[in-house]
């Protein structure tokens, strides 16, 4: 696998283009604490595209979406809040049944502090509106409704996440797992100051990252049933012992459906050939390191880093060649003599205080949302960067081959305004949904892969966010869920039940 730069103008299937809407809000993946057509061949003659697979969840399966919204009322007798709410997959702006609210006679139930359901929506969790720190859950009904009174999980709770009836939390220092449908909870160790942890989507595997210097972190793997860590690989931003923080141990870990790739999202310095000055650094944005030793040319990068969990023993091992490293591995061949496997990487584009100076167009220096998995060997991540002028800022939600690097544009914002000529027929007095700017906040991804909900701002007013779904293989244009005047929407979730 070879060193791989994001560039829009390289992408051969790009599905379709849009161009902008609002403001980011998504931290952690669950956390509560938040038709026939045609393609064009290379020498300009088109061929019929296969649109007979299926554009949903498979057969039988039934998809429901939930979501939180913040509820602003005109009137000071109408309390603002945060909502939690369930749609089906059929539902539309002009076309849909009232959203089912989830409420119940719990006084305790609110959103307001953060919730998250869990994977089957038999479930809520949620921060208690009074306590501050203090975790609970509530069992969901049939019909989306509480289903008797909540329970304390745990007092001063400081970060969750959920996947499936799992919960991972950190209390103080102490880590723990916690089983929604057996209630039962399992000590998993203690965290430094310095540690973040992450949660699989099969709520199977835990990782942590814990910040072992300024410039260095070490990812280790904990089982969800309690244990010692394990090390997977220790991320060094070029040189152990340079100035600057590059890490936080929250960096974003995501497992591949399969269990066997790794990929943790670092924004950091990457290193290359050595250098005895700037001069000898040619790359945009490279500087010379001459805090390590050798003394090395630098750049900070965002970068996805790929780790075949099947063959991580081999990280670190002195190699010739990349295929000695080991599937989505590389061999580092920057420092002659001294050469050694490591992760492999996808670059999304350059980052830190001066990103802005580099970044070339189709290139991105914020992640925005959690990696998703639509098969064992691609993921999804939502980008952005705000240094081209618009109202809005450049977004992309594409799609990477965690093997080569290749990508695909699912959705693509150049950084325009919001609305525009495309966006609105002054003729017919109508919004085109397709081509209006949207400005995409956060993601989820159903239990099969194949569908994406995602939060993005109305294609009526860029200060008001929807949810949109999407086929998450391009095989369906985008479409908006919702639509009120009333409410906000601010994080989504996808699932089966």
């Amino acid at each position: 696998m070879k060193h791989v730069l994001l560039s829009f103008s390289a992408l051969a299937l790009a599905l379709f283009s849009t161009s902008c809407g609002g403001d980011s809000d998504d931290t952690e993946e669950d956390t509560g604490v938040e038709d026939s057509g045609s393609s064009t061949d290379p020498d300009g003659s088109e061929t019929e595209e296969d649109v007979t697979q299926d554009t949903g969840p498979p057969p039988g399966e039934q998809l429901w979406i939930s979501y939180t919204r913040e509820v602003t009322y005109p009137s000071p007798d109408l309390p603002d809040g945060i909502q939690l709410v369930v749609i089906d997959e059929d539902c539309r702006p002009d076309d849909c049944d009232d959203p089912i609210v989830v409420e119940g006679d719990d006084p305790a139930f609110s959103c307001d502090r953060g919730c998250a359901p869990s994977g089957d929506l038999g479930f809520v969790v949620f921060m208690d509106p009074t306590t501050s720190g203090t975790m609970r859950a509530v069992a969901l009904d049939d019909d989306f409704q509480l289903d008797g009174s909540s329970w304390i999980i745990s007092p001063d709770v400081r970060d969750f996440k959920i996947a499936g009836n799992t919960i991972v939390y950190k209390a103080g220092t102490a880590l723990h797992a916690y089983d929604l449908a057996t209630q039962t909870d399992t000590s998993l160790g203690t965290l430094g100051d310095g540690a973040g942890f992450d949660l699989s989507a099969s709520g199977t595997s835990v990782f942590v990252g814990e910040v072992t210097s300024l410039s260095s972190m070490r990812v280790s793997e904990l089982p969800i049933t309690g244990g010692e860590l394990t090390e997977i690989y220790h991320f060094i931003a070029g040189a152990e012992g340079v100035t600057g923080s590059f890490y936080s141990g929250n960096e974003q870990m995501a497992l591949s459906p399969d269990g066997q790739f790794l990929i943790v999202a670092t924004d950091a310095y990457t290193a290359a050939n050595e250098c005895g000055s700037n001069g000898d650094c040619i790359e945009a944005g490279q500087t010379c390191l001459t805090d390590g030793a050798p003394s090395r040319c630098v750049r900070q990068e965002l970068v996805f880093n790929v780790v075949n969990l099947a063959e991580q023993a081999k990280l670190n091992e002195p190699c010739t060649t990349d295929a000695e490293c080991g599937e989505g591995h590389l061999c580092d061949l920057t420092i002659p003599e001294s050469e050694v496997c490591m992760p492999g990487r996808i670059v999304a584009g350059p980052a830190g205080p001066r990103s802005c100076d580099s970044l070339a167009l189709g290139q991105y220096d914020d992640l925005l949302s959690h990696l998703r998995w639509r098969s064992d060997n691609e993921i999804i991540a939502l980008m952005s960067q705000d240094c081209i002028s618009g109202n809005i800022d450049a977004v992309g939600l594409v799609a990477f081959n965690v093997l080569t690097g290749e990508s695909s544009i699912l959705v693509e914002n150049l950084g325009e305004s919001h609305g525009g000529d495309e966006c609105y027929d002054t003729v017919e007095h109508v919004y085109n949904d397709e081509l209006c700017a949207v400005d995409i906040k956060n993601m989820s991804i159903s239990p099969s892969h194949g569908t994406l909900a995602f939060v993005a701002n109305s294609v009526t007013s860029r200060t008001s966010d929807e949810v949109w779904i999407l086929d998450a293989f391009g095989r369906r244009d985008r479409e908006m869920m919702t639509s009120s005047i009333d409410f906000n929407a601010l994080k989504v979730w996808a699932h089966t039940r």
